[in-house]
């Protein structure tokens, strides 16, 4: 079994091992940290949004759905671009999931851009059809299953008990 599994925050419970009476032994330890790190990370990457932009322009046919489509990723961009900013100045920034939420209201679009530009790519015969609005849609997921989390296992509380 891969150990750092077990030091993942948000499927911990997908492992079927009794920690309170194991010893683990961890080799490649010096990889740990960074292991830990990339298994409870959520990125998303500006280029994804910017492609995504330009994909969108070019594949989706509804105007409206374009336009609310181009609306979210704008926004997001224009925050994404904004926070680099603050960070070139700042060594830690603190972030509120609802400033990067916000930009998921309308979340619905999102969606059904992504699954017409599939469509559209299958119907050109493009076998795996990808598009990099799949990353959005992994990103959000994973910021619900953090708000999911927290919401469960805030400090003090067991799960179901608010």
């Amino acid at each position: 079994m891969t150990y750092y599994y077990i030091f993942s925050i948000n499927k911990p419970e997908t492992i079927n091992v009794d920690v309170k009476n194991s010893v683990l032994v961890i080799d490649e330890a010096h990889n740990l940290p960074d292991s830990i790190s990339n298994l409870n990370s959520i990125n998303l990457p500006l280029a994804s949004v910017v492609t995504s932009i330009a994909e969108v322009k070019k594949l989706i046919d509804n105007e409206e759905l374009k336009n609310r489509t181009i609306k979210i990723l704008r926004g997001l961009q224009a925050y994404m671009v904004k926070l680099s900013k603050v960070l070139e100045e700042e060594t830690m920034v603190s972030l509120e999931l609802g400033d990067v939420l916000q930009f998921f209201e309308d979340f619905q679009a999102i969606i059904d851009a992504y699954y017409e530009i599939i469509r559209k790519k299958r119907s050109a015969g493009v076998p795996i059809p990808y598009t990099p609005l799949s990353r959005l849609l992994d990103f959000h997921r994973a910021i619900l299953n953090k708000v999911s989390a927290s919401e469960y296992f805030s400090p003090g509380m067991s799960k179901g008990s608010h």
